[in-house]
């Protein structure tokens, strides 16, 4: 693969690159990008093994998904009184930008609270995803189970976590899903806006569940 060997840890495409041109397009005007060069296959694969650290985006430039791909960034709410919970998310695709919201109040997921919120948004983000023809979607989240259920990390105990990790799963046999941690309340502007729409799902949702 030549004299070095481009490590794309978190990017539009990640994985293994041959040369400078192929890994820029992968992480030029990408939030939160995560790559390396190395001398060695070796040391560039143990590289990508390694678990991709929390992100902090600052600015306010949006994120520039190429063609057939997705950016999406998810939040949820609760509400402790009514027991409805949010779901929050906002898109960003070749088509634009698209603000998502939902809410429900099924007892074992309003169990979790604003968790159950966060899994809402992560699945209509990913219908989304699917009913567009993306190709890949790249999901930040907050919290860490989003990506751990469907891995298989985290043991699924609830009817409403097995359900997200079994959707979630069969949606990737036909999209790539990606997961990316950010820090929670940490000025990232698309995170704020997910937690925004969140809080005005479960408004909406307590006058009509």
């Amino acid at each position: 693969m030549g004299s070095k060997v481009y490590a794309v840890r978190r990017g539009r495409r990640t994985g293994l690159f041959a040369t400078w041109d192929e890994c820029r397009a992968q992480v030029t005007g990408f939030a939160g990008a995560e790559f390396k060069s190395f001398p060695t296959r070796e040391q560039a694969e143990a590289y990508l093994g390694e678990a991709p650290s929390e992100v902090l985006v600052t600015g306010d430039s949006p994120p520039s998904p190429a063609g057939g791909e997705m950016i999406a960034y998810v939040d949820g709410s609760f509400d402790a009184k009514t027991r409805v919970y949010g779901a929050g998310a906002i898109v960003y695709w070749e088509g634009g930008v698209e603000r998502l919201r939902r809410s429900g109040a099924d007892p074992d997921l309003a169990a979790m609270h604003n968790v159950a919120g966060e899994i809402l948004a992560a699945m209509a983000a990913v219908e989304f995803a699917k009913a567009h023809g993306a190709r890949r979607i790249v999901i930040h989240h907050d919290y860490e189970g989003i990506a751990r259920w469907p891995r298989g990390d985290w043991k699924t105990g609830r009817t409403g976590t097995k359900a997200y990790a079994d959707a979630m799963r069969e949606a990737g046999a036909f999209l790539k899903i990606e997961f990316v941690k950010v820090l929670a309340h940490s000025g990232n502007p698309w995170n704020d806006e997910a937690d925004r729409l969140a809080k005005e799902a479960v408004a909406e949702g307590i006058g009509r569940i």
